[in-house]
């Protein structure tokens, strides 16, 4: 094919396809990187979310640390760190203010060997298994279960009442607990 035009008029057709093709390539690009960095937001969004996370679990974990060095109840410690983790998101459930709830509660004198909680629509059933020193330790932490508005029919079997010491007992009862 012969091409009958001017050299001026042809090398002006060729600046103006090249340029409108280095456009649309630089369009590409730019569309490209775009749509790339749309891509990873959400992949940063969760790293930052897991960042978070560890983050929260180290602190808890460091308190945790703090009251074991302090001879505090290793299991005791176990349940308030794994509460006091659940609670730092930002939607805190219901049963980790519930256990948080009965871990502050807790006298010297009762130790817990199992906690089942049964989440429900409002809250939920708890049931707390173990051992009291005596009967007056296993009274004081029903009576100050009781006092928490959040716990309903918080009562000690008749059958926790009838040794002396290292008292074995299950409580079980329903909790509400109303989010604000």
């Amino acid at each position: 094919m012969v091409n009958l035009l001017p050299y001026k008029a042809r090398r002006s057709l060729s600046f103006l396809y090249y340029a409108r093709f280095g456009t649309v390539l630089l369009a590409a690009l730019a569309i490209a990187v775009l749509a790339s960095a749309a891509l990873l937001v959400p992949s940063y969004l969760r790293a930052t979310a897991e960042a978070d996370a560890a983050a929260r679990y180290l602190s808890a974990s460091q308190k945790a640390d703090a009251g074991n060095a302090l001879g505090a109840n290793s299991g005791l410690a176990l349940i308030s760190e794994e509460a006091d983790i659940l609670k730092t998101y930002p939607r805190s459930p219901e049963v980790a203010e519930a256990l948080s709830l009965v871990t502050a509660q807790l006298p010297k004198g009762v130790t817990l060997n199992n906690i089942a909680i049964t989440p429900g629509d409002a809250g939920g059933t708890m049931a707390l298994s173990g051992i009291a020193v005596d009967r007056e330790s296993l009274l004081s932490f029903v009576s100050a279960l009781q006092k928490i508005s959040a716990f309903s029919a918080v009562a000690v079997p008749v059958s926790a009442l009838a040794g002396e010491s290292n008292v074995p007992f299950t409580l079980t009862f329903p909790f509400t607990l109303l989010r604000s």
